[in-house]
């Protein structure tokens, strides 16, 4: 979301000329003409309305800024003047919620349109799986993953879950393995990630909210495996095509695998004064085993093993962003909560007061 705030700086800071200006609103107008609101039909929700015009919208805009040789970041100041603090205030917004459909259907559909490459795209669709889980967890530590919000987001997480591996396949069928690969990787994260976090989370919800949890939890697991036998393949197809210029290939993983340990270690340092003690040794275990595997690689590379290297590098990178992912999910879930996700003392309480009640 880095690059997507920059862009919006940048957009910010574009002046179109009165023409353009003119032009623009005309083609707006005309869009809108042409698909305007309909008055409340029976089955048709806000979303439904916000999903169709916004695609339209995107799309006869991105033509029109095409045909007329325009900046393409010129499509977000588009959207700053149509949406402005509406957008911004959507990226809050959790399923079952009026600003929510804009989140989804508006803001990122605009980030899509930026993803120009396949590999970029699967990246992105797979980051928006994540937010789906994210959201999921909120809603379970809330005790509102239930009833339209939980249809919602289930449905919005198999649809991206499937966008990614449909990608991913695609990549593969043109003879981009390494691009599939990446593409595979950042599928897995989130699943492996998302899947623990929700695990945990059911184990202090009510008997009800613990059944839904599990159910979603059960379904990422499965969707895991298959996404980890995929993997297996494409890490094998993959240092296979690294052809003469393996021995630096593999170097270059070391070198990620150490780039992204800082990451999650930056991360955590950040943020560990407000983990509990289990989340804490949890995190200092993983970050220990980055270490371990790069020490590993770096051994079998000296010893020109090549392919064990290849391969204790890549678990390390894999293993650093999930370690990153784990520390942004709690962080968010507090953010919404207001208070930490899993914390002992807390749970305690809470059945403390739940007893009194009863």
């Amino acid at each position: 979301m880095n690059k997507f705030n920059s862009l919006l700086k940048e957009a910010k800071n574009i002046r179109l000329s009165g023409s353009e200006k003119k032009e623009i609103r005309e083609h707006l107008l005309a869009l809108m003409s042409r698909e305007p609101a309909t008055e409340h039909v029976r089955g048709v929700t806000l979303g439904d309305h916000v999903r169709h015009w916004s695609k339209q919208a995107i799309s006869q805009t991105l033509m029109f800024i095409k045909h007329h040789g325009m900046p393409v970041v010129v499509v977000l100041l588009i959207a700053l003047i149509a949406g402005g603090g509406v957008s911004y205030a959507a990226e809050s917004a959790l399923p079952g919620t009026m600003l929510y459909p804009v989140k989804v259907h508006v803001n990122e559909e605009i980030y899509s349109a930026f993803s120009v490459t396949a590999e970029r795209r699967g990246i992105w669709e797979a980051e928006r799986l994540s937010r789906r889980l994210q959201e999921a967890e909120i809603l379970a530590y809330r005790s509102e993953f239930a009833g339209d919000a939980r249809t919602e987001v289930e449905s919005l997480i198999h649809l991206q879950s499937k966008k990614v591996r449909a990608l991913a396949s695609a990549l593969l069928d043109r003879g981009e393995v390494s691009s599939a690969s990446t593409v595979n990787t950042h599928l897995e994260v989130p699943l492996r990630v998302h899947e623990a976090v929700l695990n945990r989370l059911a184990v202090s919800a009510s008997e009800q909210q613990d059944e839904d949890i599990q159910s979603l939890a059960l379904s990422l697991a499965a969707e895991k495996r298959q996404v980890e036998k995929v993997r297996v393949d494409l890490e094998s197809q993959e240092h296979m095509l690294l052809g003469s210029n393996k021995t630096a290939a593999i170097q270059g993983r070391l070198v990620s695998s150490a780039n992204t340990l800082a990451v999650a270690q930056k991360a955590f340092s950040r943020a560990d004064e407000n983990f509990d003690d289990e989340m804490i040794a949890d995190i200092k275990v993983k970050l220990a085993l980055i270490d371990k595997l790069r020490a590993e690689g770096a051994k079998a590379l000296e010893e020109n093993e090549l392919e064990r290297a290849f391969a204790s590098f890549q678990e390390a990178i894999r293993l650093g962003k999930e370690t990153k992912l784990l520390i942004e999910s709690e962080k968010k879930i507090r953010a919404y909560a207001g208070v930490a996700l899993f914390t002992n003392e807390e749970s305690d309480s809470e059945s403390s007061q739940s007893s009194s009640t009863q």
